[in-house]
């Protein structure tokens, strides 16, 4: 939860997202990773695979869903 608050708190949760949840997870992530790229690493590579599947899964809608916004 700690990683949660840190990276909230350093988006501006605005508008920009506009319901797009997957970019937002996507987002979220970038920023975990570079202010903790130990503590992503852990994470990433603790999940079990069908959890690493899925959010390879969830990057790769997000990257759709932006194509088709612009």
């Amino acid at each position: 939860m700690q990683y949660c608050t840190v990276v909230i708190n350093k988006f501006n949760f605005s508008s920009q997202y506009n319901n797009n949840t997957f970019v937002f997870f996507v987002d979220t992530m970038k920023v975990m990773q570079s202010s903790d790229p130990l503590g992503f690493l852990n994470l990433t590579q603790t999940l079990e695979f069908s959890y690493q599947a899925l959010a390879n899964g969830v990057t790769q809608h997000a990257k759709l869903r932006l194509r088709r916004k612009s």
